[in-house]
């Protein structure tokens, strides 16, 4: 099965164990308006809070600052930490969107690769452009960054449950080495969904800038899967400019409204398409002078003009 399930059991495991533990020993060290006032560096105060109590209770020297150095390894800690989450979104956003590209539900020039790191610098500049593109955004506020991605990661969540329940009705005989209930489907899904409904009603103003970026790649994604009816729609265009640019020309020529209306009925008809094909496979068919053979395919054509190659 591979390290991933074994991957998630462990952080479960891990999660279960110390979120708790660490928001118990965060309400015993400190008072509540104390962690509301520094919310952003709870665990550094917690650390220094618990280092000092450790100096007093044990009889250390005073010059021992046990405090501010479990308050500086709690730092840099979570230094470590998010410089590992960063790296981690780089290596994942590579091979998503490397394999969305692979797929053609994405420009293919993002596989592009640098001749000399043999990397996808497409895909790390533009994750990083989107990136910076949205701090400048919300004026480097962390907590309106972190309701970003908060409706970003419950969004998938929610998206995971409901292809799951897709998948039971659609491919039930689909063989995979896990299985979920109805119950449990549906229950995550529901529980997901209230987590995100609180989020957007807790903070409705993130939502504009949550729907930019849905939309820009959202957009993307679509001109992709619709790339083939887009350049049909174009090439129907063009076809009907040259018509016009044709009849601009008949009707110069014609010196006559009268003689350009039959000309321009006649034109806009199937059969004069028709013709006008048989006509070029006519001449194309012609024997040459030198070798006084025929064009095959030409001959072909000029039997069949709806049969494609």
């Amino acid at each position: 099965d591979g390290v991933f399930p074994l991957t998630l059991r462990n952080m479960w495991r891990g999660v279960v164990l110390f979120n708790p533990l660490l928001a118990l020993i965060s309400f015993a060290a400190l008072p509540i308006e104390e962690i509301t006032r520094n919310k952003d560096t709870v665990l550094a105060g917690t650390a220094k809070v618990i280092g000092h109590w450790i100096r007093k209770e044990l009889h250390f020297p005073e010059h021992w600052e046990i405090g501010e150095f479990l308050s500086f390894w709690v730092s840099v800690d979570a230094f470590v930490v998010l410089a590992g989450a960063v790296l981690t979104a780089y290596v994942g956003i590579n091979g998503l969107i490397r394999r969305m590209a692979m797929d053609r539900c994405l420009p293919q020039v993002l596989l592009y690769k640098n001749p000399y790191t043999g990397t996808d610098t497409l895909i790390l500049l533009t994750f990083f452009v989107l990136c910076v593109s949205q701090v400048i955004l919300l004026n480097c506020d962390v907590e309106a960054l972190g309701g970003v991605y908060c409706y970003a990661f419950l969004s998938v969540m929610c998206i995971f449950a409901f292809g799951n329940m897709i998948l039971k009705v659609k491919r039930p005989s689909l063989p995979r080495t896990y299985q979920s209930s109805w119950l449990a489907s549906i229950a995550g899904f529901l529980s997901v969904a209230v987590a995100l409904l609180g989020n957007v009603l807790g903070k409705p103003e993130l939502l504009t800038y949550f729907f930019v970026y849905f939309m820009v790649i959202g957009t993307s994604i679509l001109l992709m899967f619709n790339r083939v009816n887009i350049l049909r729609i174009c090439l129907f265009v063009l076809k009907e400019l040259e018509v016009e640019d044709d009849l601009g020309e008949l009707e110069a020529e014609s010196g006559s409204g009268q003689a350009f209306a039959v000309v321009a009925s006649s034109t806009m008809s199937p059969r004069w398409w028709w013709k006008r094909g048989a006509a070029t496979a006519t001449h194309e068919s012609k024997p040459d002078s030198e070798s006084g053979e025929a064009d095959p395919e030409a001959a072909t054509l000029l039997q069949n003009p709806y049969r494609h190659k």
